[in-house]
């Protein structure tokens, strides 16, 4: 046989194989997208977060011919029982970001084999020890406390609701660290008889150098209008539960040094072939951006362990995604830590006339301890 027939049989049979490759259908992995069905406070973001992870799926598949992730709502107020109504085909879990109801499913996730990617931050959350794995870690409060310091505050008032009790602890405690320990000199809570608690602004504003709100969506953006008319100059923080679609709207024109924490997707999420586009061209751009890079880094885990186990069984999954080192995230190459989490940086967050906007100068210098 002559050299040119070999190298033609050669191409042939790469031809083929390359034929039957394409042709092969992508394994479809099942993946429970868990919608806590109580209705709190701060369940317009929990939706959007994972709403984010379902686009972020369709984006995904888009780009990959060896599996098609398929997510299932699943809704219950109880982890147990959200759980228990899991179909058995269900190769993992999505939890959005409250911390109650993550930690609740953390208890049982090792006991029933079944990995759970949760967009909840704070350390009430466990590791890949209990098969949880998380792409946002960190409240955000650490970053907001440095800032705090930078800005020479010595005082500083917090203004908090019932939602979500144990981020919200974390989140002033963090807050407090990055501030060199300086504890708030007085609390409120903000919920019920709105116009009753407003008019105790005037005694917990007076003789403050910040006021920080630990505070969902709406109510925050209330509180945060209702300081600034009586104290114009104040920087008022909040945690990142503020950012959301309403933020603008119902601020106004006051957002200046309206400040909060998030982590900032990178140029090419945002360029003509990032998730972003994909998004805002087929569905609208009703998301924040800072949302639907948390989505995206949940789906991101997701995708690179399907990739390195070849496998959507639960066990071969769940051991992908500890062994996890580096991800292409929405900020470009993460590692992973000894925990199982991403280990991404907060940015402070300022309210600006185009929505939430990263403070350039204060981004990339954190010291490891806002994602712990």
């Amino acid at each position: 046989m002559t050299v040119r027939r070999l190298i033609f049989f050669a191409a042939l049979v790469l031809f083929v194989s390359l034929i039957l490759w394409r042709g092969r259908s992508a394994e479809i992995v099942q993946i429970g997208v868990l919608f806590d069905s109580g209705e709190t406070s701060e369940a317009v973001i929990s939706k959007q977060a994972l709403q984010s992870v379902i686009l972020a799926m369709e984006y995904f598949n888009s780009r990959s011919s060896s599996f098609e992730m398929r997510p299932v709502p699943i809704y219950q107020s109880d982890p147990v029982s959200a759980v228990d109504h899991a179909p058995s085909d269900i190769s993992a879990l999505i939890t959005g970001p409250g911390v109650t109801f993550s930690a609740n499913i953390a208890k049982i996730s090792k006991e029933r084999g079944i990995p759970v990617i949760s967009l909840a931050a704070g350390s009430l959350i466990p590791g890949k020890e209990s098969l949880v794995f998380r792409p946002r870690p960190g409240t955000g409060g650490f970053v907001l406390g440095r800032e705090a310091a930078r800005r020479g505050v010595k005082t500083y008032s917090v203004i908090v609701s019932g939602f979500d009790s144990g981020y919200v602890q974390e989140f002033i405690r963090d807050f407090e660290a990055g501030l060199g320990g300086v504890p708030p000199r007085r609390t409120i809570v903000f919920g019920e008889g709105l116009e009753k608690q407003i008019a105790h602004f005037d005694r917990i504003i007076s003789g403050m150098d910040a006021m920080l709100l630990a505070l969902p969506d709406w109510p925050a953006v209330i509180a945060f209008r209702e300081l600034r008319l009586k104290s114009p100059g104040i920087p008022i923080f909040a945690s990142n539960r503020v950012i959301s679609h309403r933020s603008l709207m119902l601020a106004g024109n006051l957002g200046k040094d309206f400040l909060s924490a998030a982590v900032p997707p990178g140029k090419k999420f945002l360029g003509s072939d990032g998730f972003y586009k994909f998004v805002t061209e087929t569905y609208g751009d009703h998301i924040p951006v800072c949302i639907l890079a948390m989505g995206y880094d949940g789906a991101a885990m997701l995708s690179a362990a399907l990739e390195a186990a070849k496998s959507a069984d639960r066990a071969s999954l769940a051991g992908a995604l500890s062994g996890l080192e580096k991800i292409e995230s929405s900020a470009g190459p993460v590692l992973v830590n000894d925990r199982g989490d991403l280990a991404v940086k907060s940015c402070v967050m300022s309210l600006e006339a185009g929505g939430w906007t990263p403070v350039k100068e204060l981004c990339g210098q954190g010291t490891g301890r806002e994602n712990q």
